[in-house]
């Protein structure tokens, strides 16, 4: 594995931050860090390298130990938490070829890293005039120049057009897939983020509270439909009566496909004498509507 936390504890002053908090990155993995405001991204973050000091656990970047006192590891580590700091005045190549200093980067490594995140049409333009999304791109760029194993990216679509969420979701995927990079990336798009990350880690109140593929982190929230009948009250009569949950909605009938499928509801649809379909509407689990349930799981059972 390319990042391994490990039981994680972190207090700022008297108050504790971050509980037990483990997790890894593999190579050329997407992971999302997912959590409310507060709930202690920014200080895994941050404490992954080396910028918060933590009382017990370990952070290691393949193998090697990271913490106040150990640096080599980030050596192949690189971050952008909140949003890029860039110089007004210089263009986007003056950027790059500053903070190439004192790496192994050729002329044609720079063109490569120029084409591949698709700042070309801008590069030579001063970076007061650059929009967020070309400033997050150039930032991205930036971070290739170190070649790292691990790039760690704090809300990167944050305040993002669509066409700019887009590109740099596009372009996330292209790097970890191609460069076989690895990728912690922290975001309230989740929807987004559902479309790039390999597997998640859901945090609340400092503490890992889901961790696993997009199956696994929505597994317990099936699938449902929304039905509309010529008479919903009996259709509503008989679906109880063959086990199904059904919840009378302004919308329609809403139906919990747990346990069984969207053909055997039809199936059983059919069979109920005297009702035809209107409306029928499939609706799959999420990871936002995944997310919400299980912080309201973690809440009741808080209070328990």
């Amino acid at each position: 594995m390319v990042l391994k936390v490990n039981k994680l504890n972190t207090s700022i002053g008297s108050k504790h931050i971050l509980h037990n908090v483990s997790f890894d990155v593999q190579p050329g993995e997407i992971v999302g860090l997912i959590g409310k405001n507060g709930a202690g991204k920014t200080t895994i973050m941050k404490s992954v390298i080396g910028l918060i000091n933590f009382q017990s656990g370990s952070v290691t970047m393949n193998d090697t130990l990271i913490d106040m006192n150990h640096h080599a590891g980030l050596a192949d580590i690189r971050a952008l938490i909140e949003y890029p700091a860039l110089y007004n005045n210089m263009t986007g190549r003056q950027h790059l070829k500053l903070y190439a200093m004192g790496e192994n980067i050729t002329a044609t490594m720079m063109d490569e890293i120029i084409a591949e995140t698709g700042i070309a049409s801008f590069i030579d333009q001063k970076a007061k005039g650059y929009s967020l999304g070309m400033r997050q791109r150039l930032a991205i760029a930036i971070t290739l120049l170190a070649q790292p194993k691990l790039v760690i990216l704090d809300e990167p679509m944050n305040g993002l057009d669509p066409e700019s969420t887009h590109e740099m979701r596009t372009l996330i995927v292209k790097l970890a897939k191609e460069r076989g990079i690895s990728f912690l990336v922290s975001s309230h798009l989740l929807d987004e983020l559902s479309r790039m990350a390999d597997r998640f880690v859901i945090i609340d109140q400092g503490a890992v509270i889901k961790t696993g593929t997009l199956e696994e982190v929505t597994s317990k929230n099936k699938a449902q439909v929304v039905l509309q009948t010529t008479d919903n009250v009996a259709t509503e009569k008989a679906l109880v009566a063959l086990n199904y949950h059904v919840l009378d909605t302004p919308q329609g009938l809403n139906i919990a496909l747990h346990g069984t499928s969207l053909n055997n509801l039809l199936h059983d649809l059919i069979a109920i004498q005297g009702i035809d379909i209107v409306h029928l509407t499939e609706t799959s689990p999420d990871l936002e509507s995944s997310f919400l349930d299980l912080l309201d799981a973690q809440t009741e059972a808080n209070h328990e």
